[in-house]
């Protein structure tokens, strides 16, 4: 992202980070140095163990214009160039969203030598226009506070059941880089069973340069 603003210049967008007290690495002092220093926020939450669903949904709460759009992303991906404004051009306000189409990269790959598969039934990116990600109900923090898989297509399901449509892109130069499975994932479902009265988020911190 910091690549992209230093080849566009394009100064309407925020990053927003929902950080669960990382220790492995100092995210506003990072984004600080950045490029980007005029562009993020960073939220922060304290004792809470890390939910995708949850980062998503506080992330989206900040954001108080309904006519801005909410881009969702990942780890692990490339940022397209030309990525925020397909973004921008796809997403109809009352009418569409966007669900970009990645392709995951096999093992020893790189864009530049690509060899890979398009995911077509993968929707972990998204893009809303603000009031249509509060209609449809944001993510399922509850059905999905921990569990991995099927949080993605559950607001895909209901997107289509508010009556959006959801405009689908093969992105050219979007490409998932491919890695092993990642630990904290498998050791999820573990958690949760001994953590089932885990407390809410005790500060949120809003840290903007």
């Amino acid at each position: 992202l910091s690549r992209y603003y230093k080849q566009t210049h394009d100064d309407h967008f925020t990053l927003i980070i929902t950080d669960f007290n990382s220790t492995d690495v100092d995210i506003p002092a990072l984004l600080k140095s950045s490029s980007l220093k005029h562009h993020y926020m960073n939220i922060k939450t304290e004792n809470f163990q890390f939910s995708r669903t949850i980062g998503i949904n506080r992330a989206a709460t900040w954001i108080r214009n309904d006519d801005a759009i909410l881009l969702m992303y990942d780890l692990h991906l490339t940022f397209p160039v030309d990525m925020l404004d397909n973004v921008r051009k796809r997403c109809k306000q009352g009418k569409a969203a966007y669900f970009p189409i990645v392709t995951r990269l096999g093992c020893g790959f790189a864009p530049r030598y690509p060899n890979g598969y398009p995911e077509l039934w993968g929707f972990g990116i998204s893009a809303f226009y603000k009031s249509d990600y509060v209609n449809v109900g944001g993510m399922n923090d509850q059905k999905f506070r921990f569990k991995w898989g099927g949080e993605d297509s559950d607001i895909a399901d209901r997107t289509i059941s508010n009556s959006l449509e959801i405009e689908r892109l093969l992105h050219p130069y979007f490409f998932h880089y491919y890695h092993r499975q990642l630990p904290w994932k498998k050791s999820t479902a573990k958690k949760e069973k001994e953590n089932k009265d885990i407390n809410e988020p005790k500060i949120i911190k809003e840290i903007q340069a």
